[in-house]
């Protein structure tokens, strides 16, 4: 007679297995181990100048970079005067390295520097490959087991597009005591949180180059989720013996952990698959390509108030402005060169945001923006952000006086409008039709701002297709 427990084990086991990552932050700032204390070698020109006891590490601080560590008894002070390679046994190849600094104590001299410019090998095929992900945000998933099979999460998350499978799951925390996400909300810093495995939906086998292309716009996808700067991370790559395996150190561009207002639904189960087809098609359109990347990179900068909150509104109209020309003059051919050129500003926003399906009515959540909206006649949020955005940039009289009537409240109610704007269009863009976290909403309880996009809703007017071709 089966019992209660073995019914639950039965169906646990039915449950797929969280990915094992390969490297983990038990803490935030923790270094990630690559090649543990053992024997180091810097060689320039094939002849080794220095031989000694050291260790690799991805570490975080002052700054995301592979640094190494080493020391010996016997060796060339030359070594600080160049570049080098690198030789670690168990990496099994040469890493172009750069020695920083040195310090000689008592007969021994310690040496430290990073790894430079690594490369992937563009010369071999691959079955798979894995990487970490930093910083990114917990969000409810499909369920996993661990490997004994005695307790399961809801922290997978699988996107499929043009081929490629990407499975992603949440880093279980090694110490009970010690909640890594706690921590960096609480402290900052960096921290392993999840971990990733790519493949082609058929299991076929690929070229490295479709791997790096692929990376780069995961970068993307991942810091537009995110509201700051991540991506993969320590990628290995599998051969098709997997006991053949690259791992490439280069580190991609990975901001400390910071609090962000994201569009993402962190409790819809599927939205990150449900965005990514459209992302990467989008992304992958060469027209698409540059403007795509650039708007994202603006988009960043606008979250993280550059140039103060006045500078971060002039990236967002750079953006929006951006992506209006891209989708109404070059794809759609809706206006035509001149046209886009000589109107307002304000109306080139309108006009793509009208296309997008997403209203132009100032929300009744930005109190101050409203209030000055009415003093000043500006007809909706287009205009405002537009004039807010003059009477920074241009410094005649008028100008001047227009921006002294304006609050700080109402330029901090315009920039989180600006935000809204832009992943809102950008979603769209990406064909997404599913609920997301509505900055412009009020509600004070956890969930109670997820909706659906505006041109999803039931009493929404039908929007112009814009979606890429």
């Amino acid at each position: 007679m089966t019992t209660k427990n073995e019914s639950i084990l039965s169906l646990l086991n039915e449950l797929p297995v969280e990915i094992s990552p390969t490297f983990t932050t038990p803490k935030a700032n923790d270094p990630v181990l690559i090649a543990p204390e053992g024997e180091l070698i810097l060689q320039r020109d094939g002849t080794a100048c220095f031989q000694g006891i050291g260790r690799i590490a991805l570490e975080w601080l002052p700054r995301p970079a592979i640094r190494f560590r080493a020391k010996s008894p016997s060796a060339d002070i030359r070594i600080l005067l160049d570049k080098c390679q690198l030789i670690a046994k168990e990496l099994g190849r040469p890493l172009d390295a750069q020695v920083m600094g040195g310090q000689f104590s008592n007969g021994t001299l310690c040496v430290n520097g990073f790894v430079t410019d690594d490369v992937f090998p563009h010369d071999r095929e691959i079955s798979a490959a894995s990487f970490s992900l930093p910083n990114f945000t917990a969000y409810l998933g499909k369920p996993v087991r661990d490997v004994t099979g005695r307790s399961c999460r809801r922290v997978r998350s699988e996107f499929e597009a043009e081929g490629w499978r990407i499975t992603l799951d949440a880093v279980r925390d090694i110490d009970k005591d010690n909640k890594l996400l706690d921590e960096l909300n609480a402290s900052g810093g960096f921290g392993i949180t999840h971990t990733g495995l790519i493949q082609r939906i058929d299991k076929s086998e690929f070229q490295v180059q479709e791997l790096e292309d692929l990376i780069k716009d995961l970068f993307w996808f991942f810091s537009f989720c995110r509201g700051f700067k991540t991506g993969p991370l320590l990628v290995q790559l599998y051969g098709k013996d997997t006991t053949n395996r690259f791992l490439y150190l280069s580190c991609p561009i990975v901001e400390p952990w910071q609090a962000r207002i994201m569009w993402l639904d962190e409790l819809g189960v599927g939205s990150l698959a449900s965005v990514f087809p459209g992302y990467l098609k989008c992304v992958r359109t060469p027209m698409w390509a540059e403007p795509i990347k650039n708007a994202i990179h603006w988009y960043l900068n606008l979250h993280a108030q550059a140039g103060a909150i006045e500078g971060a509104i002039i990236f967002g109209q750079t953006a929006l402005e951006l992506l209006g020309w891209t989708a109404l003059v070059d794809d759609r051919k809706l206006i035509s060169t001149d046209g886009y050129e000589k109107l307002p500003a304000a109306d080139k926003m309108r006009v793509l945001l009208s296309t997008c399906g997403i209203p132009l009515k100032i929300p009744d959540s930005l109190l101050d923006l409203n209030k000055t909206a009415r003093a000043e006649n500006w007809q909706d949020g287009a205009q405002c952000i537009a004039e807010i955005r003059n009477a920074i940039v241009h410094p005649s009289t008028k100008k001047r006086e227009k921006l002294e009537r304006v609050s700080f409240r109402a330029v901090r109610d315009a920039w989180q409008l600006c935000i809204w704007y832009l992943e809102l269009i950008l979603l769209r863009l990406f064909d997404y039709n599913g609920t997301y976290a509505n900055r412009m909403h009020s509600g004070q309880w956890k969930g109670e701002n997820i909706q659906l996009v505006p041109w999803a809703q039931e009493d929404a007017r039908k929007p112009t297709p814009l979606p890429v071709k």
